[in-house]
């Protein structure tokens, strides 16, 4: 929202510092402000909802398109993650592992005031809020229309909070060019030093008036592509380095092992899980089964920190996994404006934009029963699972060993999200005189959030897994294909004791074990200001 400060009134402004070194152009546009209040012209004062007769500074960053360009060719958004205020923002290249998957995971840019939360950081859009694009109320700020921004105000205290519980850590308000008049192309594209990364931007913006000045209009398209990057493509990430330590603590006193300081470690594992089966006492791995089907010791490697270690047999996480994602972005916007009388201006606007983007994930693993009938069960196992089904409390029941798995032969998960957004917005804004003004705007937004997952079911792994010999066929299948087989026909025999097993119908196991997740979310919007 906007306030109209009098003639009369005092001015105060002060802008907040950022790694783009605006505060002293802030400092000159407030003293060409003050001149303009000694000659008589009304001041606006942007990102803020202070009304007329309230004198309180409010601590407001100010950022153009040039001076965030300049920054950061590669957007807005990147160049606004790099103001402190904005360090926690979550943007393709720092989206932490813990966001990685499920229907929640948010792929774009959400500014993130303070670290608090996307949520509680409120987006506007020339003093109007954007309607939120995820399931959890926050904003891709993607869908907006860069190439028609003229600048960008932060506000991070003060009278941030009068808008809401939205915008308990501040307001970033993107102010558009409402009188761009001509019109403005854009192409740009780029790649990284190791030949991967290719990313490209093409739009173009324009306006014009008509009748007289009186009415004005203002439009613009604009698509970009980046390429997903994975662990695999870069030699640090696909050498598995790993920061780990934890410095001069007392690990040492309590674990009896020595305290190793923070470092960087290369050919990082985990000891949490290993691939291909393994037995488990408790929290413990106590031996692993190898390719030939033999119950031997575990290589822990060296201990470096909790649960890592150099080398050994623990699990690599999977390097098919995302580093930087990817993803494609199509909007387009459009403003009519007219002055219906001197000092009364309508409006009517509309937005949409389409974001698709990739991700990959690593594989999980799982803890599935190896039953004595399992004709993949290794012989070093067998005494064990003839004991189980030899006693007495248990020999009428298929009882089998617990074993614990990390299918790493299979395909790693991945998923692609799509959100679709549009919103209408109009209005009347008008002069009263003495300082005074209106606004009456009236917006509706919709968003359809569509997140497809391709991912283990959990529960056609296990039926896979429980394998038996059938004489009738002379083949192995699934137990359940004998038993109960309109529960899920078609199933597929898997060997989780012997990954290398699976390589000659890997393909037919994936298709089996893999399912389509779908979830799909509609958010609408209605304000009235």
């Amino acid at each position: 929202m906007k306030a109209l400060i009098s003639r009369s009134a005092a001015v105060a402004l002060t802008c907040s510092c950022s790694t783009l070194a605006m505060a002293q152009t802030a400092q000159q546009e407030g003293a060409q402000r003050a001149t303009q209040a000694a000659e008589g012209e009304t001041i606006i004062v942007t990102g803020t909802r202070i009304t007329t007769g309230f004198e309180q500074p409010t601590p407001v960053t100010i950022a153009t398109v040039e001076q965030l360009e300049t920054a950061q060719p590669a957007g807005i958004a990147t160049a606004l993650n790099q103001l402190p205020q904005l360090i926690g923002s979550l943007s393709p290249r720092n989206a932490p592992l813990s966001t990685a998957t499920g229907p929640f995971a948010p792929r774009g840019n959400y500014l993130n005031l303070r670290g608090i939360g996307a949520n509680r950081t409120l987006i506007l859009l020339d003093g109007e809020r954007v309607p939120p694009t995820t399931a959890t109320g926050q904003i891709d700020v993607n869908i907006l229309p860069e190439m028609l921004v003229s600048r960008v105000d932060v506000v991070t205290a003060g009278v941030s909070a009068v808008y809401g519980s939205d915008a308990v850590t501040g307001v970033v308000n993107y102010v558009l060019n409402d009188r761009l008049t001509g019109l403005k192309l854009k192409a740009q594209s780029g790649i990284s030093d190791y030949g991967d990364a290719f990313s490209y931007r093409l739009g173009a913006a324009g306006g014009f008036k008509f009748a007289g000045d009186r009415g004005h209009i203002i439009g613009s398209i604009e698509h970009e592509k980046n390429d997903e990057i994975l662990h695999r493509d870069r030699p640090l990430s696909s050498q598995n380095w790993f920061r780990t330590g934890r410095g001069a603590t007392s690990e040492a006193d309590v674990q009896g092992l020595p305290a190793f300081p923070i470092a960087f470690i290369p050919n990082a594992r985990t000891q949490l899980l290993l691939p291909g089966a393994y037995l488990q006492s408790g929290s413990a791995q106590i031996s692993q089964v190898n390719s030939a089907g033999q119950l031997v010791p575990i290589n822990s490697g060296t201990y470096v920190g909790p649960n890592i270690n150099i080398g050994g047999d623990g699990t690599v996480l999977s390097q098919n996994r995302t580093l930087i994602s990817g993803g494609t972005s199509t909007r387009a916007f459009g403003r009519a404006s007219y002055e219906v009388a001197d000092g009364i201006d309508a409006f009517v606007e509309g937005m949409y934009a389409d974001n698709r983007n990739p991700y990959h994930t690593a594989i999980s693993f799982f803890t599935l029963l190896a039953y004595p009938q399992n004709p993949f069960l290794p012989n070093a196992l067998r005494p064990a699972a003839a004991f189980l089904a030899s006693n007495p409390a248990t020999a009428n029941t298929p009882v089998g060993l617990f074993v614990r798995a990390a299918p790493t032969d299979l395909a790693e998960p991945r998923q692609l999200e799509t959100s679709e957004a549009w919103s209408v917005k109009g209005g009347v804004r008008g002069d009263l005189g003495g300082g005074w003004g209106f606004d009456a705007v009236y917006i509706h937004g919709e968003v359809k959030q569509h997140v497809e997952a391709y991912e283990v079911e959990t529960r056609k792994l296990f039926a896979a897994a429980d394998t038996v010999f059938d004489p009738a066929s002379g083949r192995n299948v699934c137990r359940i294909t004998l038993t109960n087989p309109t529960i899920f026909p078609g199933c597929v025999p898997y060997n989780f004791f012997s990954l290398g097993a699976n390589d000659a119908n890997r393909a037919a196991v994936e298709g089996f074990i893999y399912g389509r997740s779908v979830n799909d979310t509609i958010n609408k919007t209605d304000d009235f200001v």
